[in-house]
């Protein structure tokens, strides 16, 4: 394999390692909104912390998996 076959294979995987931590890092930042937004007013007890993190995630999921449907990116 030549050194540039080489490289070019590394640049793509190292695009695809970026992609994925920002992905990563925009699911961090919206669960941190979402915190912000409870302490500001709270109404939920520390014990559905947990569940309302997780459900957060979720959301956060299927909305990026709606939105690159729709965009044609998935076969």
């Amino acid at each position: 394999m030549s050194a540039v076959k080489k490289a070019e294979q590394e640049i793509q995987t190292l695009k695809t390692q970026l992609d994925e931590e920002r992905r990563l890092r925009m699911e961090a930042e919206q669960a941190l909104k979402d915190v912000r937004r409870e302490c500001m007013e709270p109404f939920i007890v520390p014990a559905l912390f947990d569940a309302f993190l997780s459900v957060s995630k979720l959301t956060t999921k299927l909305l990026g998996r709606a939105r690159t449907y729709t965009l044609g990116l998935v076969a």
